[in-house]
């Protein structure tokens, strides 16, 4: 009886014979340390006539990529120790074929060798591989293995996204649509709030341009106290460490509006004039409050923006900072 083993190693596929009997096989030379006879007989075939491009594809296929020649896997299935040298043998004989180079890119990608990925992808993307660009719109929006003097760009990104959704890659048009969603929630857009130049000016910092300071005072704390009550609401796992750092201190009123004072410019107005203006934004602190609490919904809503994002955390930073004596979150 005769089993087999199939070993690949250092580019030889090595086919043993194992257990073999002597009398089965005349020819076979008796392993001298064996009581019972057995032997051992081993040839190597030559790496030509292994199909490394039929192991690339195996190995690291995309099972949304119509040119596939296998069933495909994901990329957390990748085993870059195996995909890696299949593939780039399998380049080797064949440099010109974007679909392997595709794959070798996934290897590689997988196996956190991230800038030579996105060579592959790139020279498979140029091409016209579907797959390849939208791996290319990873890399942006990801900012990983990207050449020198480029870095992370959301818009770069969703651009491969659609290229690679107008080539017929189907996981492209959903990767633009997100992608879409992330540069929407990293532009400021006041029109999202109740009272979008007060927001305005807490996004900016720019408090000299704060024309009723006291107003602006309750906007903001209407702001945090919303931010605390959404949490649950909204579900949003970002809000609670950001709303946690804030601690239960109430923002301070009298704190604010004077910081906000400090660093407004004379308007010229009349002291008498700033009084009664100043009473008057009191008498409607609750109106403001109340439009700081509504806004507070739209910061901590992700399909809006979500509190994991730039946006929101710059303007609650703001507002601590301003407010607490130089106490940043």
């Amino acid at each position: 009886m005769i089993s087999r083993n199939l070993l690949y190693s250092n580019g030889l596929l090595r086919l043993i014979f194992l257990t073999c009997s002597c009398d089965a096989l005349a020819s076979c030379e008796t392993n001298p340390g064996s009581a019972n006879g057995t032997a051992v007989v081993q040839n190597d075939i030559s790496v030509a006539a292994v199909d490394h491009a039929k192991l690339c594809h195996d190995l690291a296929s995309h099972k949304a990529d119509r040119t596939r020649v296998s069933a495909g896997v994901l990329d957390e299935d990748i085993a870059p120790g195996a995909a890696i040298p299949a593939c780039e043998q399998a380049i080797g004989a064949n440099p010109s074929d974007p679909l392997l180079h595709f794959e070798f890119g996934r290897a590689l990608w997988a196996g956190g060798r991230d800038m030579e990925a996105v060579h592959q992808f790139a020279l498979a993307a140029d091409a016209g591989h579907a797959g390849a660009m939208k791996y290319l719109g990873d890399a942006y929006i990801e900012g990983r293995g990207l050449p020198d003097g480029q870095s992370q760009d959301l818009q770069a990104g969703a651009d491969w996204y659609l290229k690679s959704d107008q080539a017929g890659f189907t996981d492209g048009y959903p990767a633009y649509l997100e992608a879409q969603n992330e540069i929407r929630k990293s532009v400021f857009d006041p029109s999202l709030f109740q009272n979008g130049e007060m927001m305005r000016v807490l996004y900016s910092g720019d408090f000299a341009s704060a024309k009723n300071p006291i107003a602006l005072a309750y906007y903001a704390q209407g702001v945090i106290k919303g931010l605390e009550s959404e949490v649950p609401s909204f579900n949003d796992q970002q809000c609670a460490p950001l709303v946690g750092r804030l601690g239960s201190q109430i923002l301070n009123l009298a704190v604010f509006a004077g910081a906000v004072r400090k660093a407004m410019v004379d308007d010229g107005s009349q002291p008498g004039e700033r009084l009664i203006g100043g009473i008057f934004e009191y008498a409607l602190g609750d109106y403001f409050a109340d439009q700081g609490r509504r806004s507070a919904m739209v910061l901590a809503d992700s399909k809006v923006l979500g509190c994991d994002t730039p946006i929101t955390r710059k303007i609650v930073e703001n507002i601590m900072v301003t407010s607490q004596n130089n106490r940043a979150i």
